[in-house]
């Protein structure tokens, strides 16, 4: 019995260190309030708010980390997030030139949805305000 209830113990701690826990992503999508702007980011949702990915246009300009989408991705060098705000930053494959920046603001009255509104800023192109959804 005393062997029964060992060996019990030893599968319960093995399965739970093997199978890990599993977090769900969610995405936040953005769109230009009087330009053709978009923006998407890819949030994993673990214990701490992480971009995954990132995809920011403007006109026909097109800037991702996604490797299948471009030959030459971008990557996330700074990405700040909580339930007020998101900073993220997009660099070249070398880091020395930001391509584009991110800033969204969160409103959140507790009875309406929640307004996020923000801009976004590639290279050579100026600000452009937009309008979020998401979480």
């Amino acid at each position: 019995m005393l062997l029964r209830r060992w060996v019990y113990a030893l599968v319960v701690l093995f399965s739970g260190a093997i199978s890990g826990q599993a977090w769900a992503t969610s995405s936040l999508f953005c769109s230009g309030i009087d330009t053709d702007v978009s923006a998407q980011i890819l949030f994993g949702s673990g214990p701490i708010l992480n971009a995954l990915e990132a995809t920011v246009g403007v006109a026909k300009t097109e800037i991702t980390t996604r490797t299948d989408l471009t030959d030459q991705p971008a990557s996330i060098v700074q990405f700040k997030g909580n339930e007020d705000e998101i900073h993220l930053d997009l660099v070249d494959s070398q880091a020395t030139i930001v391509l584009a920046s991110l800033r969204v603001l969160r409103f959140d009255n507790g009875v309406d949805e929640p307004l996020q509104i923000g801009f976004v800023k590639i290279a050579a192109n100026p600000p452009a305000a937009i309008r979020c959804e998401g979480p």
